[in-house]
């Protein structure tokens, strides 16, 4: 766990060991994970680090369900397979939460 403090006042945290992160064999960035209500949460990964621990990370430390939000990096939706070197992540950049939509049109017969 890191000394980072996001905007909500909960700290942030480190995706990759930390014992590791002197002698780290790519550069990490640190990235913010912002919802819809503007609460954020910090993160410093590995560019080769996977999504998928990041958003694991988040919905703990939010406590929200990862099946009920997508997290959104420049619009489109984020793979959990993807690591911030293929989206071409540069430091402070914002991963979006949104809430998931469900459902479709529901055409009424009258």
């Amino acid at each position: 766990m890191s000394d980072q403090v996001g905007q909500d006042n909960k700290p942030g945290t480190d995706c990759e060991n930390a014992k590791g992160a002197g002698s780290s064999t790519s550069e990490s960035i640190k990235i913010k994970v912002r919802d819809e209500a503007g609460m954020e949460v910090l993160f410093r990964v590995k560019m080769n680090t996977q999504m998928r621990k990041i958003k694991e990370k988040y919905c703990e430390k939010a406590e929200k369900n990862i099946t009920h939000i997508r997290f959104l990096f420049d619009g489109e939706t984020i793979n959990d397979d993807t690591t911030p070197k293929e989206l071409d992540m540069e430091p402070d950049d914002i991963i979006e939460v949104v809430s998931a939509q469900t459902g479709g049109h529901r055409t009424h017969l009258y």
